[in-house]
């Protein structure tokens, strides 16, 4: 009779331990994934930007947009550049400016449109369906202002100063050789080629 009480206490007491075990939570560190790996971008191609031959002069980018206006807006950025070129026109001991829009924006099968500025940079002339390249006179003079030999529709043309502007349009006045006229100087020769940002 005791020896059964035993084992039933032994019984008791077994069961009672093994109840009384907590169960144990292994906390797992926290992992830490690696960050996803950056989708691969592809390379945004750079534009070509245009050859510039020479240092802009900011006054003649400001001329060109005020002349412009509202248009400014409408002409695509690749077609928005110019060339120009600079001689003392009036032998006033100081430069004007022969601006070229080369772009196809302002070119047609006729030629280009272009801009003559004075010293202080205002618009003096409008010249439309002119190429190039384009020479001045060093002998012939007219109100004071030198002759530009002008290219349009593959022949040049002798574009003299009226005593306000320049003719508009070189196709209607009188055709030249231009190899008769050795007296002359470069104004604007690589206006396809050297192009400047406005």
């Amino acid at each position: 009779m005791k020896s059964l009480f035993n084992i039933s206490l032994l019984f008791l007491l077994f069961f009672a331990c093994k109840s009384d075990k907590k169960k144990v939570d292994v906390i797992k560190p926290p992992t830490q994934e690696s960050p996803a790996p950056h989708a691969a971008q592809e390379p945004v191609p750079k534009k070509k930007k245009p050859l510039c031959f020479r240092p802009v002069k900011p006054q003649i980018e400001q001329s060109l947009k005020e002349y412009l206006g509202s248009d400014l807006d409408n002409i695509p950025l690749e077609h928005k550049y110019f060339s120009y070129g600079e001689f003392d026109l009036n032998r006033d001991g100081q430069r004007e400016y022969f601006v070229a829009l080369t772009s196809p924006y302002f070119c047609g099968p006729g030629g280009c449109t272009a801009l003559i500025l004075n010293s202080d940079f205002t618009v003096n002339s409008k010249i439309t369906v002119v190429d190039f390249p384009i020479f001045v006179s060093n002998v012939f003079l007219t109100e004071g202002w030198y002759d530009i030999f002008a290219k349009s529709g593959g022949t040049f043309h002798r574009m003299r100063y009226n005593g306000t502007k320049y003719p508009g349009n070189p196709s209607v006045k009188p055709e030249l050789d231009i190899d008769f006229y050795p007296e002359k100087a470069s104004l604007l020769s690589y206006a396809y080629i050297l192009k400047c940002r406005f």
